[in-house]
Protein backbone atom coordinates (compact mmCIF):
# COMPACT_ATOMS: atom_id res chain seq x y z
CA UNK A 1 0.00 0.00 0.00
CA UNK A 2 1.27 3.84 -0.39
CA UNK A 3 3.39 5.14 2.72
CA UNK A 4 1.76 8.28 1.42
CA UNK A 5 -1.36 7.45 1.67
CA UNK A 6 -1.00 5.51 4.81
CA UNK A 7 0.33 8.97 6.44
CA UNK A 8 -2.38 11.10 5.27
CA UNK A 9 -5.29 8.62 6.44
CA UNK A 10 -3.59 8.05 9.89
CA UNK A 11 -2.84 11.93 10.33
CA UNK A 12 -7.05 13.09 9.53
CA UNK A 13 -8.15 9.67 11.07
CA UNK A 14 -6.48 10.31 14.57
CA UNK A 15 -7.18 14.07 14.41
CA UNK A 16 -11.27 13.07 13.89
CA UNK A 17 -10.89 10.43 16.23
CA UNK A 18 -10.04 12.84 19.01
CA UNK A 19 -12.39 15.88 18.08
CA UNK A 20 -15.24 13.29 18.02
CA UNK A 21 -14.53 12.07 21.58
CA UNK A 22 -14.22 15.55 22.33
CA UNK A 23 -17.76 16.40 20.75
CA UNK A 24 -19.43 13.70 22.75
CA UNK A 25 -17.89 14.79 25.79
CA UNK A 26 -19.95 18.17 25.24
CA UNK A 27 -22.81 16.21 24.15
CA UNK A 28 -22.70 14.41 27.60
CA UNK A 29 -22.46 17.69 30.38
CA UNK A 30 -24.02 20.49 28.24
CA UNK A 31 -27.91 20.00 29.23
CA UNK A 32 -25.96 20.12 33.01
CA UNK A 33 -24.30 23.77 32.26
CA UNK A 34 -25.48 27.04 33.17
CA UNK A 35 -26.86 29.68 30.83
CA UNK A 36 -23.31 31.81 31.56
CA UNK A 37 -21.31 28.46 30.34
CA UNK A 38 -23.38 28.02 27.28
CA UNK A 39 -22.16 29.76 24.71
CA UNK A 40 -18.59 29.10 25.43
CA UNK A 41 -19.71 25.21 24.90
CA UNK A 42 -21.63 25.87 22.27
CA UNK A 43 -18.97 27.46 20.55
CA UNK A 44 -16.91 24.26 21.67
CA UNK A 45 -18.73 22.02 20.17
CA UNK A 46 -19.47 24.01 16.62
CA UNK A 47 -15.79 23.94 16.49
CA UNK A 48 -15.28 20.28 17.12
CA UNK A 49 -18.03 20.11 14.15
CA UNK A 50 -16.08 22.09 11.79
CA UNK A 51 -13.01 19.96 12.21
CA UNK A 52 -14.58 16.64 12.37
CA UNK A 53 -16.13 17.99 8.89
CA UNK A 54 -12.15 18.71 7.34
CA UNK A 55 -10.81 15.82 8.47
CA UNK A 56 -13.69 13.74 6.38
CA UNK A 57 -12.80 15.81 3.99
CA UNK A 58 -9.37 15.34 3.96
CA UNK A 59 -9.97 11.26 4.44
CA UNK A 60 -11.89 11.61 0.55
CA UNK A 61 -8.51 13.87 -0.66
CA UNK A 62 -5.85 10.70 0.36
CA UNK A 63 -8.25 8.38 -1.05
CA UNK A 64 -7.65 9.93 -4.21
CA UNK A 65 -3.98 9.33 -3.75
CA UNK A 66 -4.28 5.45 -3.11
CA UNK A 67 -2.67 3.67 -5.60
CA UNK A 68 -3.90 0.21 -4.31
CA UNK A 69 -7.73 -0.02 -5.85
CA UNK A 70 -8.25 -3.61 -3.93
CA UNK A 71 -8.54 -1.40 -0.27
CA UNK A 72 -10.28 1.51 -1.70
CA UNK A 73 -13.96 -0.04 -0.86
CA UNK A 74 -13.05 -0.55 2.46
CA UNK A 75 -11.87 3.09 3.08
CA UNK A 76 -14.74 4.59 1.29
CA UNK A 77 -17.49 2.01 3.86
CA UNK A 78 -15.58 3.49 6.73
CA UNK A 79 -15.54 7.51 5.57
CA UNK A 80 -19.29 7.00 5.21
CA UNK A 81 -19.51 5.33 8.66
CA UNK A 82 -17.79 8.98 10.09
CA UNK A 83 -20.18 10.48 8.09
CA UNK A 84 -23.15 8.84 9.78
CA UNK A 85 -21.59 9.12 13.18
CA UNK A 86 -20.97 12.89 12.38
CA UNK A 87 -24.59 13.41 11.65
CA UNK A 88 -25.87 11.73 14.89
CA UNK A 89 -23.59 13.57 16.49
CA UNK A 90 -24.78 17.07 15.76
CA UNK A 91 -28.32 15.76 15.81
CA UNK A 92 -27.54 14.72 19.78
CA UNK A 93 -25.71 18.16 20.58
CA UNK A 94 -29.23 19.96 19.37
CA UNK A 95 -30.91 17.79 21.49
CA UNK A 96 -28.47 18.30 24.23
CA UNK A 97 -29.12 22.36 23.83
CA UNK A 98 -32.88 21.85 23.61
CA UNK A 99 -32.42 20.11 27.53
CA UNK A 100 -30.18 22.73 28.51
CA UNK A 101 -32.64 25.38 27.59
CA UNK A 102 -35.60 23.54 29.58
CA UNK A 103 -33.26 22.70 32.40
CA UNK A 104 -32.38 26.57 32.46
CA UNK A 105 -35.88 27.57 32.19
CA UNK A 106 -35.13 29.25 29.21
CA UNK A 107 -37.28 27.76 26.64
CA UNK A 108 -38.26 30.01 24.10
CA UNK A 109 -42.17 30.35 23.65
CA UNK A 110 -44.18 28.10 20.75
CA UNK A 111 -43.52 30.15 17.90
CA UNK A 112 -39.63 30.36 18.66
CA UNK A 113 -39.75 26.76 19.24
CA UNK A 114 -41.52 25.90 15.70
CA UNK A 115 -39.26 28.66 14.33
CA UNK A 116 -35.91 26.39 15.53
CA UNK A 117 -37.67 23.26 14.67
CA UNK A 118 -37.80 24.27 10.93
CA UNK A 119 -34.20 25.51 11.20
CA UNK A 120 -32.79 21.99 12.81
CA UNK A 121 -34.77 20.62 9.59
CA UNK A 122 -33.38 23.02 7.28
CA UNK A 123 -29.71 22.27 8.22
CA UNK A 124 -30.49 18.63 8.18
CA UNK A 125 -31.55 19.12 4.46
CA UNK A 126 -28.73 21.20 3.67
CA UNK A 127 -26.15 18.52 5.11
CA UNK A 128 -27.79 15.84 3.49
CA UNK A 129 -28.04 17.50 0.26
CA UNK A 130 -24.10 18.67 0.86
CA UNK A 131 -23.36 14.64 1.79
CA UNK A 132 -24.94 13.37 -1.67
CA UNK A 133 -23.22 16.32 -3.63
CA UNK A 134 -19.74 14.95 -1.96
CA UNK A 135 -20.83 11.59 -3.02
CA UNK A 136 -21.40 12.42 -6.32
CA UNK A 137 -17.74 14.30 -6.68
CA UNK A 138 -16.21 11.38 -5.09
CA UNK A 139 -17.65 8.65 -7.53
CA UNK A 140 -17.26 11.33 -10.62
CA UNK A 141 -13.44 11.72 -9.65
CA UNK A 142 -13.22 7.78 -8.99
CA UNK A 143 -14.84 7.03 -12.45
CA UNK A 144 -12.06 9.68 -14.17
CA UNK A 145 -9.21 7.88 -12.94
CA UNK A 146 -10.32 5.06 -13.77
CA UNK A 147 -10.89 6.30 -17.41
CA UNK A 148 -7.87 7.67 -17.51
CA UNK A 149 -5.43 4.47 -16.22
CA UNK A 150 -7.39 2.54 -19.46
CA UNK A 151 -6.66 4.71 -21.37
CA UNK A 152 -2.72 4.76 -20.45
CA UNK A 153 -3.13 1.31 -20.49
CA UNK A 154 -4.41 1.16 -23.85
CA UNK A 155 -2.27 3.91 -24.70
CA UNK A 156 0.90 1.59 -23.66
CA UNK A 157 -0.98 -1.36 -25.34
CA UNK A 158 -0.15 0.45 -28.81
CA UNK A 159 3.20 1.31 -28.18
CA UNK A 160 4.16 -2.22 -28.12
CA UNK A 161 1.90 -3.01 -30.97
CA UNK A 162 3.69 -0.42 -33.08
CA UNK A 163 6.86 -1.52 -31.64
CA UNK A 164 5.84 -5.18 -32.84
CA UNK A 165 5.18 -3.79 -36.02
CA UNK A 166 8.61 -2.01 -36.44
CA UNK A 167 10.52 -5.60 -35.33
CA UNK A 168 8.06 -7.61 -38.21
CA UNK A 169 9.10 -4.73 -41.10
CA UNK A 170 12.88 -5.07 -39.86
CA UNK A 171 12.57 -9.31 -40.38
CA UNK A 172 11.08 -8.90 -43.54
CA UNK A 173 13.29 -6.25 -44.46
CA UNK A 174 16.13 -9.05 -43.58
CA UNK A 175 14.44 -11.78 -45.51
CA UNK A 176 14.32 -9.68 -48.30
CA UNK A 177 17.67 -9.15 -48.69
CA UNK A 178 18.78 -12.97 -47.96
CA UNK A 179 16.25 -14.04 -50.66
CA UNK A 180 18.00 -11.13 -52.99
CA UNK A 181 21.29 -12.49 -52.00
CA UNK A 182 20.88 -16.43 -52.41
CA UNK A 183 19.54 -15.31 -55.90
CA UNK A 184 22.18 -13.11 -56.83
CA UNK A 185 24.71 -16.32 -55.65
CA UNK A 186 22.63 -18.67 -57.95
CA UNK A 187 22.49 -16.48 -60.77
CA UNK A 188 26.30 -16.64 -60.38
CA UNK A 189 26.84 -19.82 -59.84
CA UNK A 190 24.97 -20.66 -63.37
CA UNK A 191 27.06 -18.31 -65.09
CA UNK A 192 30.07 -20.39 -63.25
CA UNK A 193 28.72 -23.43 -65.08
CA UNK A 194 27.74 -22.34 -68.53
CA UNK A 195 31.64 -20.96 -68.69
CA UNK A 196 32.93 -24.62 -67.33
CA UNK A 197 30.81 -26.52 -69.71
CA UNK A 198 31.75 -24.31 -72.21
CA UNK A 199 35.60 -24.56 -71.62
CA UNK A 200 35.01 -28.50 -71.23
CA UNK A 201 32.65 -28.41 -74.55
CA UNK A 202 36.06 -26.48 -76.11
CA UNK A 203 38.81 -29.09 -74.70
CA UNK A 204 37.12 -32.04 -76.00
CA UNK A 205 36.15 -30.84 -79.46
CA UNK A 206 40.04 -29.42 -79.04
CA UNK A 207 41.44 -32.97 -78.48
CA UNK A 208 39.13 -34.23 -80.99
CA UNK A 209 40.65 -32.40 -83.54
CA UNK A 210 43.72 -33.19 -82.93
CA UNK A 211 43.20 -37.12 -82.96
CA UNK A 212 41.98 -36.83 -86.01
CA UNK A 213 44.05 -34.26 -87.67
CA UNK A 214 46.85 -36.75 -87.54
Amino acid sequence: MDEEFEDLWRVAESKLKQNKNELQSIINIFPTINKSQCDEYEQQALQAIRTIEQCITDLTQALRTNRSSTSNQQYRAQINVYRQQLKSLQIKFREAMQKQRANTHSMPDKEERQHLLRGNEIMDSTQNALDRSKQVLVETEEIAVDTSNKVDAQGHQLENILSDTHEINDTSARARRIVFGMARRMQTDRIVQAITVTLECAIIAGLLYWKFAK
